[in-house]
C-alpha cells in the first residue's frame, strides 16, 4: 500500500537531518513523493498494475530523447514526527532522463532565503548581471544532467518568478545561450502531448487602452457587445488606486506593426485600440489563433484575511475571499479602468475595464495557439507551496490557450515593442518555433546598447 504524502514527507525530513550517506533511501522516498504528488496535482492516473506509482516516470522517459531532461522544482515544508508542519521550507529539484535508471535530485535547504534574499539578488541582477544568482538557483542541479542541452522545466514556488534562461553563468554566458530551456506546466504536458491542430489564421490585437474612457462613451460602445456572463466583483488594490493609470502610447505602434506582419502572412486581424480596447471586446473573442493584448497587468500579492476588516472594501467582495483566491488578485487593465477605479461604481450597462484572471478562465480560447500578454507583471501569480502558481497564466491555459507568452515584471514599453515585433517576425516569417523565436528576439534586444540590461528583455517567458 502506498505511504501517504505526509508519511513520506516525514521520512524525508528525518533523512535530511541525519546521515547524508543514506542517499539510496532518500532517493526512493523522493521518487515516490514526486510521482504520487504529480499524479495528484495534474490528474495523471497511475497504472493499476504499478501500484507503487512508478509508471509515471516510465511514461515520461518514453517521451524524452537521449539529449533531453525533465526538471521539476518543488517547494515543501518539512514535518515533525507528529505530522505537524515545521518552519523549515525546502526546495527540491528532480531530474528525469531517458537513460538514467534513477531519478536524480538536488536539495535547496534554505527555502526562505531563495524566496527572499536570493530572489532580491535575482531582481537586482536584471539591472546588472550577478553570477551569484547562478549559485543560488541553479548550481546545485547543474551536474545532474551532465552534457544534456535540451531542458523541459516545470517550475514551483519562487522559480515561477524567474526567467531561468536569463541567469548568468560563471563563464559569463547566459543559461539560454548554452541550453534550450522550455517551460512546461507539468510532466503531463510531455506525457500527454496534444495533437497538432489546424488553426484558422485569425488574430485579435489589443493595445493602448483608453484607461480614462468616460462612462457615457463606454456605455455606448459596450452596447455593441452581448454580455455573456456577469462582472466579477473585486476588492480594493492599493497598487491600483494611487492615481491615474499611465498611458501606453508605444503599444499602439506595437499592435499596428504586428498587424502588418500577420497580414503579410495571410492572417485576418481585428485591431482594438484606444476606446475600442474594451473588456467586453476581449470577452467576446472566439478562439483566434493569436490573441495579443498590450496593456498594464497587475498582481496584488499581499492580501490577508485580516484586511477584510478594512473599510476600503468595495465591489461586493471581502478581502478575505480575495486572499483565498489569487485569481481575483491578478488581471489586465482595459479601456475605462481608470474611471472605474476613481468612482468605485459598478455599472449594469458596461464592464469595469478590469479583466481578472478569474474572468479570463471563461474566455473562448479552445482553438487559440498563442496568447501574448505584452504587459507588466502578467505572469505573476500566488506562490503556494505544493500547489504551484495561480494567475493569468493558469487562467488562460484553462480557457484553452496552447501557449502563453507573458511578462514576470514591469517592462519599459519601448524595448517591449522591439521585442514583440522581432518575435512575430522570427516565428511567422523566418519559420522558427515559438520558443526559439522568443529566445532570439530577446538576444537581439540585448545587443542594442541602451537595452542590453536584462530588465529590458528578460521578463518575458513562454509557457507551453
Amino acid at each position: 500500500m502506498l505511504k501517504s504524502l505526509q508519511e513520506i514527507n516525514v521520512e524525508i525530513s528525518k533523512l535530511l537531518y541525519s546521515d547524508p550517506t543514506q542517499k539510496f533511501d532518500t532517493l526512493m522516498y523522493i521518487k515516490s513523493f514526486m510521482e504520487i504528488d504529480l499524479a495528484r496535482k495534474y490528474g495523471i492516473m497511475m497504472n493499476e498494475k504499478n501500484e507503487g506509482g512508478y509508471g509515471l516516470n516510465e511514461r515520461l522517459k518514453e517521451k524524452l530523447s537521449d539529449n533531453e531532461v525533465f526538471i521539476q522544482f518543488y517547494p515543501f515544508y518539512l514535518l515533525d514526527n507528529d505530522l505537524r508542519k515545521t518552519d523549515s521550507l525546502v526546495y527540491v529539484a528532480f531530474c528525469v532522463t531517458k537513460t538514467d535508471s534513477i531519478i536524480r535530485f538536488a536539495f535547496f535547504k534554505n527555502g526562505y532565503q531563495l524566496e527572499n534574499q536570493f530572489f532580491h539578488r535575482y531582481q537586482n541582477s536584471l539591472r546588472a548581471s550577478d553570477s551569484e544568482v547562478y549559485k543560488d538557483f541553479w548550481q546545485p542541479i547543474s551536474q545532474l544532467f551532465q552534457d544534456k542541452k535540451h531542458l523541459f522545466v516545470s517550475l514551483g514556488g519562487v522559480y515561477h518568478k524567474l526567467n531561468i534562461g536569463a541567469i548568468m553563468q560563471p563563464n559569463g554566458r547566459l543559461l539560454m545561450e548554452d541550453y534550450d530551456i522550455r517551460i512546461v506546466t507539468s510532466a503531463r504536458e510531455l506525457i500527454e502531448k496534444k495533437e497538432k491542430k489546424n488553426y484558422d489564421n485569425t488574430a485579435v490585437l489589443v493595445g493602448n487602452p483608453a484607461f480614462n474612457l468616460a462612462a457615457p462613451k463606454q456605455r455606448a460602445l459596450a452596447a455593441n457587445y452581448t454580455r455573456s456572463y456577469t462582472e466579477t466583483p473585486l476588492f480594493a488594490w492599493p497598487t491600483l488606486t494611487r492615481g491615474s493609470i499611465a498611458p501606453l502610447p508605444n503599444t499602439k505602434a506595437e499592435v499596428e506593426n504586428i498587424g502588418k506582419i500577420l497580414q503579410a502572412k495571410g492572417f485576418k486581424t481585428q485591431t482594438l485600440l484606444g476606446e475600442q480596447a474594451l473588456e467586453e471586446a476581449v470577452k467576446s473573442v472566439k478562439s483566434p489563433r493569436i490573441l495579443h493584448i498590450a496593456t498594464h497587468g497587475f498582481f496584488e500579492a499581499d492580501v490577508t484575511k485580516k484586511d477584510s476588516l478594512q473599510a476600503d472594501d468595495f465591489m461586493g467582495i471581502q478581502r478575505a475571499k480575495a486572499a483565498e483566491n489569487p485569481l481575483l488578485r491578478s488581471g489586465l487593465l482595459l479601456a475605462g479602468a481608470e474611471n472605474y477605479l476613481k468612482t468605485k461604481k459598478l455599472s449594469k450597462d458596461h464592464e469595469n475595464g478590469i479583466l481578472t484572471a478569474y474572468e479570463a478562465m471563461n474566455l473562448d480560447l479552445e482553438n487559440t495557439e498563442l496568447v501574448v500578454l505584452s504587459a507588466c507583471e502578467t505572469g505573476l501569480g500566488d506562490i503556494k507551496n505544493g500547489e504551484g502558481v495561480y494567475g493569468l497564466q493558469r487562467a488562460l491555459r484553462i480557457a484553452g490557450a496552447q501557449s502563453v507568452l507573458m511578462s514576470l515584471a514591469k517592462v519599459p514599453d519601448a524595448p517591449t515593442k522591439i521585442l514583440m515585433e522581432a518575435f512575430y517576425d522570427n516565428w511567422l516569417t523566418k519559420g522558427m518555433n515559438k520558443h526559439e523565436a522568443l529566445k532570439q528576439a530577446q538576444l537581439s534586444v540585448r545587443k542594442i546598447p541602451q537595452y542590453a540590461a536584462p530588465a529590458n528583455w528578460a521578463a518575458f517567458v513562454l509557457v507551453e
